[in-house]
């Protein structure tokens, strides 16, 4: 039997039998997500939509990340 990627996914995560392991990538599709401002550059919210797309498309991978760059923005002290 063939398993289809929700099912090798849940299978793995249930610690189950699988035919093979799940393989899922992440990456930040904006060059300084830490500075990123998606409500302010709303274009910013579609490069991370269409990088993702692209990302899935080209690798089709079991399972994704969606990565959540300039929504939050980081402090520059790195504290809180």
């Amino acid at each position: 039997m063939t398993q289809t990627r929700k099912e090798l996914v849940q299978a793995a995560l249930n610690k189950q039998k699988v035919e093979r392991i799940p393989v899922g990538f992440w990456f930040h599709f904006l060059p300084t997500p830490e500075r990123a401002d998606a409500l302010a550059e709303p274009k910013l919210a579609v490069a991370n939509i269409v990088g993702h797309r692209a990302f899935y498309e080209a690798f089709q991978p079991d399972f994704v990340k969606l990565m959540s760059d300039g929504y939050f923005i980081y402090s520059q002290s790195g504290a809180g």
